[in-house]
């Protein structure tokens, strides 16, 4: 399912906080929320000015046609807009999708960081 996931040691994310928009490719919410937390981070319900990194993944119409699958109940993305646009006001870093995610698990990972 997707992209290798990162070994690191445990709280190299520590104290940082998150907030995901969108669909992830290949992690559920308990499964991202899980990852975070075993790295000393935690999954946030919305971006406040103490969010740290918002992960934006696929909105739900984009990914229903990217993944081919049989229709399901459409999403309104007004939500993840608004998580997007009060990142964006906040200077929170966007990461995308869990690409962007893995990456900055395993810069953080990085001795000496």
């Amino acid at each position: 399912r997707g992209l290798a996931r990162p070994e690191a040691p445990a709280g190299c994310l520590v104290r940082l906080k998150f907030a995901k928009t969108g669909i992830m490719d290949s992690l559920t919410d308990s499964e991202l929320g899980a990852l975070l937390n075993k790295y000393g981070a935690t999954l946030e319900d919305s971006v406040k000015k103490s969010t740290d990194f918002l992960i934006q993944a696929w909105d739900g119409e984009r990914w229903q046609k990217e993944k081919e699958l049989v229709p399901f109940v459409r999403m309104a993305d007004t939500r993840g807009e608004s998580k997007y646009d009060k990142a964006k006001k906040f200077d929170i870093c966007v990461l995308q999708n869990e690409a962007g995610l893995y990456a900055l698990i395993r810069e953080m990972s990085r001795p000496g960081v």
